[in-house]
């Protein structure tokens, strides 16, 4: 059987590194997350989506309660208002995707499952700081309200299952906690996207595969073999050759304000750390870092 196509991705609109910024971030702090323009509608600021066992908490505004009438895609439903919705924080994978033993695409499980949970259900949807992106279309995390089944976090439930990895749009990053754990037990089962070698994590030493992706959301693992900064922006160095070597880039512009979002940077030399995003090149390939969840301590354990 023909190797599955690697999933190629746009990359989302995101904070670009802010090359003039003077002012070095001197008291840095670091979130590791462990291994293991508001609605009109909204009408609960503040609400807390784990009300009814989702864990960890994530605080969105709350909307009205909805009818889905058309899932448009694996990530993308369309309610009674005649909405269309995003639902973020769980990226499917692309239409040419195929696992062993399944005649449709992956992408093609996804939209049936997300139809199968929706289709024709209430569903009430909680918004984001940032609840509309460039075409128009709502940004939100939907949960299925069903009066004899109870409440289905959607992106939970294509996480969990396999059909969906999580990730991470700039200012949207709420809930993200909880998707990453779901994550990780998806793919320690080797559910769904995770029975492929192409959506498994790559090693940082394999830099020419690694430039061939650029483009992609990938997730990769490595060991810091060093940690610098210039301007504020902060790189993380997978290798000697800093020219050559996978890089991990934290703009000056997302480090702004974060005094908690890191301990002292310099303390991740040496450690093994696995790292989401959008692969780029700069010299050799990278993936910028807009957020502390886009980034996993390993387990000592781990190789």
């Amino acid at each position: 059987m023909q190797a599955p196509r690697v999933n190629r991705l746009r990359k989302p609109a995101a904070q670009s590194a802010i090359r003039t910024c003077t002012l070095a971030v001197l008291a840095l702090s670091f979130h590791l997350a462990t291994s293991a323009s508001g609605s009109t509608e909204s009408n609960t600021p503040g609400y807390d989506i784990d009300q009814t066992g989702f864990s960890p908490p994530c605080r969105l505004k709350r909307g009205a309660l909805h009818t889905v009438t058309d899932v448009v895609d694996a990530e993308t439903i369309r309610l009674d208002d005649g909405r269309l919705v995003r639902l973020i924080g769980a990226r499917t994978p692309a239409p040419s995707s195929t696992a062993a033993g399944y005649r449709e695409t992956l992408q093609e499980r996804a939209a049936r499952a997300l139809t199968e949970l929706v289709l024709g259900h209430s569903v009430r949807l909680y918004y984001p700081a940032i609840d509309r992106d460039r075409y128009g279309r709502t940004l939100a995390h939907v949960v299925r309200e069903d009066s004899s089944q109870g409440r289905t976090w959607v992106q939970r439930h294509l996480v969990t299952n396999g059909h969906a990895r999580t990730y991470v749009i700039p200012g949207n990053a709420e809930c993200v906690d909880a998707l990453a754990e779901a994550e990780n037990r998806a793919r320690n089962a080797g559910l769904g996207l995770w029975s492929l070698a192409a959506y498994r994590p790559i090693a940082s030493s394999r830099t020419e595969h690694l430039r061939r992706l650029k483009g992609t959301f990938q997730l990769v693992e490595g060991r810091i073999t060093g940690v610098g900064s210039s301007r504020g922006n902060v790189y993380l160095n997978f290798g000697r050759n800093r020219r050559f070597a996978f890089t991990a880039f934290i703009a000056c512009a997302s480090l702004t304000g974060q005094r908690d979002w890191a301990k002292d940077l310099k303390t991740l030399k040496g450690r093994r750390i696995r790292v989401r995003g959008w692969i780029e090149i700069h010299n050799g390939p990278h993936i910028e870092v807009t957020h502390p969840n886009q980034i996993e301590l390993l387990k000592k354990d781990q190789s």
